[in-house]
């Protein structure tokens, strides 16, 4: 077998240019000969581009929606941040703990785990300032690109896998934090969430950047769409909607459909509508409830437009 490997070599001898990059923690892609992004990579983003245009346009959509608000780029920075991060703490997980079933493991459940303590420190602490939470994010950013994971691989499992889920996950306590204030005052709650699912969709087909500049370089990348999403946050929170309540004095407001009426209250100067609902002197709540006595009830009224007022007394039942 030996004579006929040197016979072949003999034949076609090769001699390696040594133009291939060698495989590092930061860049492990064996399969690569150079710095380069597959053409599937490619296919796959133009597909998801497509499926997103397709479905833009059978509901109905003219045009990117909500494109010139502020709060929508803040929540798309959020969600391509954290997919970004999500991605770029597998592959450095990976080089510590080896098996993919458990970095996946360890990395998901640490995040998961981060994600409901920033839920809870958002409930017991609703005034604690964001910027903190931001500036503590650039500082994990930073930490996390000059540290060396590998360096905790000769520890025991029972010891590295937390390690590597609180590393994995401290970015995601913080941005937690930013993402629970920022949705808590939010006004468009819908398109906020729309935005955050498409921002981490973006954030994953981003992923394969680290083709060409390796994972490190995602952290940088995460630490600007952060940037980008305190650029754009809210300054500050939406005004209260005032509720429909009766005035102390006066005539009571009434809601009906049609008419002047149509959009909320209305005064009782206001043309008639096809159904009113008064709210009148009761003893039996604002809705008629069992909550004590109260200065108003909700009285339906059915009226003919042009011949009844909303407020007018009931024509007499026939005998």
């Amino acid at each position: 077998m030996a004579a006929t490997i040197a016979g072949w070599q003999a034949e076609s001898p090769i001699r390696p240019a040594g133009t291939t990059k060698v495989a590092t923690d930061d860049w492990p892609y064996i399969d690569l000969e150079s710095p380069r992004v597959p053409s599937l990579h490619y296919l796959l983003a133009g597909l998801l581009a497509l499926i997103v245009a397709h479905g833009a346009r059978k509901v109905g959509l003219s045009g990117p929606v909500g494109i010139r608000d502020a709060s929508n780029w803040h929540f798309f920075f959020l969600g391509a941040a954290f997919l970004l991060l999500e991605v770029q703490n597998i592959s450095k997980a990976s080089v510590v703990l080896g098996n993919t079933w458990q970095v996946n493991a360890v990395v998901i459940s640490g995040i998961l785990a981060m994600v409901l303590l920033a839920n809870l420190i958002v409930a017991t602490c609703p005034r604690l300032p964001t910027l903190a939470a931001y500036a503590a994010l650039g500082l994990i950013c930073v930490g996390l690109y000059a540290a060396d994971l590998s360096r905790l691989a000769f520890l025991p499992i029972a010891a590295k896998a937390p390690a590597v889920a609180v590393l994995a996950g401290l970015p995601m306590l913080f941005s937690g934090i930013i993402f629970a204030r920022s949705l808590a005052a939010s006004v468009a709650k819908d398109r906020a969430l729309g935005a955050n699912i498409l921002g981490a969709l973006v954030g994953g087909l981003l992923q394969p950047i680290t083709f060409v500049t390796g994972t490190r370089f995602l952290l940088l990348i995460v630490a600007g769409f952060y940037a980008a999403a305190f650029l754009t946050r809210r300054s500050r929170s939406p005004a209260p909607t005032p509720s429909p309540v009766a005035p102390a004095g006066g005539a009571a407001p009434r809601v009906r459909p049609g008419g002047r009426g149509a959009a909320g209250l209305t005064g009782p100067d206001d043309g008639p509508g096809p159904i009113a609902l008064v709210l009148r002197p009761g003893r039996h709540g604002v809705l008629g409830g069992g909550g004590g006595p109260s200065p108003h009830r909700l009285t339906p009224r059915r009226t003919l437009r042009g011949a009844h007022r909303a407020d007018s007394p009931p024509a007499p039942s026939p005998s």
